[in-house]
């Protein structure tokens, strides 16, 4: 048991120094290349096809044994608590751009029908209206 924990916990720094690298070499870019590839029926969507696959099979408790909540639901909620824990690290590079993403909407005011004013919002490329 001591042996596979140390597994996994190599496992996790390795993925976690994989991840860092890729983000800084890519970006945050990850949902339109994951399902784009399995759009384009190549190897790597394939790929992403299988994780997602096992991914859900995972999450939904399908492990060989299902009779015994108490062994199952350790493995289905860790990725869960885990994950939690780094959503604010993951949040922080959004909130960062929050202010220059705010800079390209704007309110502008229409009347409907019934002469009654409304705001709706308007994404603009950051050119304000002349």
């Amino acid at each position: 048991m001591l042996a596979f924990r140390v597994f996994m916990a190599a496992l996790f720094v390795a993925l976690t120094i994989y991840t860092a690298i890729t983000i800084t070499n890519h970006g945050w870019n990850l949902m339109p290349v994951f399902f784009g590839d399995m759009k384009a029926m190549t190897w790597p969507g394939q790929f992403n096809a299988d994780f997602l696959g096992f991914f859900f099979y995972r999450v939904y408790g399908c492990h060989g044994d299902t009779n015994s909540a108490r062994q199952v639901w350790p493995w289905v909620l860790w990725p869960s608590l885990v994950g939690s824990c780094f959503y604010p690290l993951i949040c922080l590079p959004l909130l960062a751009r929050l202010k220059e993403m705010l800079k390209k909407c704007s309110w502008v005011n229409s009347a409907s029908a019934a002469e009654t004013r409304h705001r709706r919002l308007v994404i603009t490329d950051g050119i304000p209206n002349r």
